[in-house]
């Protein structure tokens, strides 16, 4: 599959994450440039919002979170790739 780029806000950059070293959100989006691949995984079992989509470095640094108003249309885009089936958005 080839690589689609899209341009998305992350929010939720100000907090550490969960795991053992706290890593840093802020510190980790400063190590990517643009271009970058980064990992849109959904969080069902997210006690906030049960529709939350996080997002992931390349180096498996969690960055934030997509935000509401945007996470619906980039979760269609992720499973008309994954299905091998265009964008409709072109």
């Amino acid at each position: 599959m080839v690589g689609r780029e899209l341009t998305l806000a992350v929010v939720g950059i100000e907090y550490p994450n969960a795991d053992r070293a706290r890593s840093n959100r802020r510190f980790e989006i400063e190590l990517c440039a643009p271009g970058d691949p980064v990992e849109l995984r959904r969080e069902p079992k997210n006690v906030h919002d049960r529709f939350a989509v996080a997002v992931f470095s390349e180096r498996g640094i969690q960055m934030g979170y997509l935000l509401p108003n945007a996470r619906r249309g980039s979760a269609r885009s992720l499973e008309r790739a994954r299905n091998g089936r265009p964008n409709s958005r072109g």
